[in-house]
């Protein structure tokens, strides 16, 4: 659910695509991308939305209590994750940047979320420190692989509000084979 666009890049493409450092090739496996998906699922508390009904009809979907509700689920954390190590894939929003490099930037679930389209919510929001070591500049629309211990921590930025912090994270390219960022809804080639 979360980046179903990259999944099935990555299916089509029998999951052979590699996260790229520069010395330092990375294979994504079927098991490291279970586990990027499980990681993303992890933030959100498994009770957050066990209200929603299994089959909801559209009349509930588009009323003002259930959109309020559904919100209210989107900032919920999960505790349970507060220093735990984490390697997810995503999508890098810079925040703090200092000539072509990152200081900080939002890690969101898919392509050009806080820019073109409304933020995910906080519990799918991850505020990257990288202030120690920074990163080069990336395309909004660059798969990364993001590696580091995730702390809760609600904040805000000019972009988004998050709910957790990553701080000195590792991070690599994700290559993916006959990825196209102009097919990526809302791409304007930037």
């Amino acid at each position: 659910m979360k980046f179903v666009w990259l999944a099935l890049a990555l299916m089509a493409s029998g999951a052979q695509a590699g996260f790229f450092s520069s010395n330092d090739p990375l294979l994504l496996d079927d098991q490291r991308l279970q586990a990027s998906f499980d990681a993303w699922d992890g933030l959100i508390p498994t009770d957050a939305y066990d209200w929603v009904p299994d089959n909801p009809s559209t009349e509930l979907i588009l009323s003002d209590d259930f959109q309020r509700q559904l919100e209210a689920a989107g900032t919920r954390l999960n505790d349970r994750q507060h220093g735990t190590a984490i390697g997810l894939g995503g999508f890098m929003v810079p925040i703090d940047v200092e000539g072509q490099n990152v200081l900080t930037f939002l890690l969101v679930p898919e392509a050009g979320q806080c820019v073109h389209v409304p933020p995910p919510p906080i519990n799918q929001t991850i505020l990257v420190d990288a202030s120690l070591n920074p990163l080069p500049l990336r395309d909004l629309y660059q798969p990364i692989w993001v590696q580091g211990t995730l702390n809760v921590s609600r904040g805000e930025t000019d972009l988004a509000e998050y709910g957790y912090l990553l701080v000195d994270p590792r991070v690599r390219d994700l290559e993916i084979p006959d990825y196209d960022p102009a097919l990526v809804p809302r791409h304007s080639g930037d």
